[in-house]
């Protein structure tokens, strides 16, 4: 039986074909193929041969690629956590808004007198030296509504008090006197001089009395009761000569003592 022919592993064809593995060349010889080479393709175009580099040629094919670049796997891995990390921080952070820090609230004022805090828009205060009657300056005073106006101290617990009765009875405190200046007081003394006080004597002068009604002008009315029970505590009285077995009875009038407050 006849063996087997054995197969070449690469087959050349042609006038300029070169037998053999190519690979397998080394040197001189690779420099001989190549230099054969050129001189086909030069006839072939009509170039003239470059010279060969053998020293590159056997270097390029007696040097095989490497089939994959070194990685370190570690540095990778590491770089890869990092970036990660970093990119779930700036998530979150984009994610939480960014906070003011909250302003301190205003300071609480102190009590103007006792535990009544002063009224609210009003920079009044207790004049340390008492003013002639009657001549109170207008920042001495503070509103009451309906352009009343009393001592500030006095302002301020007549609202207090006026707020309680408004809870206990559904409407304010009806007033249709609190402070009087010395011109008024002469007026209302010419016009009724047995029930006015001589001008520069009425309390009404010091900015600390009121005249009221709608139900506290009576003696027996639940009003004037209420008022009688509860106005002690905000510092407010129908003083001793108003009540009804005092010496001039008006219970409409009601005076502010601090006093009752501490």
């Amino acid at each position: 039986m006849r063996a087997p022919r054995p197969v070449a592993r690469h087959r050349a064809r042609g006038p300029f074909a070169v037998r053999g593995p190519i690979r397998d060349l080394r040197g001189p010889a690779l420099a001989g193929v190549l230099t054969i080479a050129a001189a086909g393709i030069a006839a072939v175009t009509g170039s003239p041969p470059a010279p060969a580099n053998t020293a590159t040629a056997t270097a390029s094919v007696a040097t095989p690629a490497p089939l994959r670049t070194h990685v370190n796997l570690r540095e990778s891995v590491d770089s890869a956590r990092a970036e990660s990390a970093a990119s779930r921080a700036n998530v979150r952070a984009a994610a939480v808004p960014s906070v003011t820090p909250a302003q301190a609230p205003p300071p609480r004022p102190a009590p103007i007198v006792g535990s009544f805090l002063p009224v609210e828009g009003c920079d009044a205060t207790v004049p340390t030296v008492e003013p002639p009657n009657g001549q109170l300056a207008l920042d001495e005073l503070c509103t009451i509504g309906d352009r009343h106006l009393l001592r500030a101290d006095a302002a301020a617990t007549y609202l207090a008090m006026n707020a309680a009765f408004a809870a206990e009875f559904g409407v304010p405190l009806a007033i249709t006197d609190s402070y009087r200046d010395v011109g008024t007081q002469s007026r209302l003394y010419s016009q009724k001089p047995g029930l006015a006080a001589r001008p520069g004597t009425s309390n009404h002068g010091w900015g600390v009395a009121v005249d009221l009604f709608g139900g506290v002008d009576s003696y027996g009315s639940a009003e004037h009761a209420w008022l009688t029970d509860h106005g002690s505590e905000y510092g407010w009285v129908n003083p001793e000569w108003a009540l009804a077995g005092g010496s001039r009875p008006e219970p409409w009038h009601w005076e502010f003592d601090p006093s009752l407050l501490g």
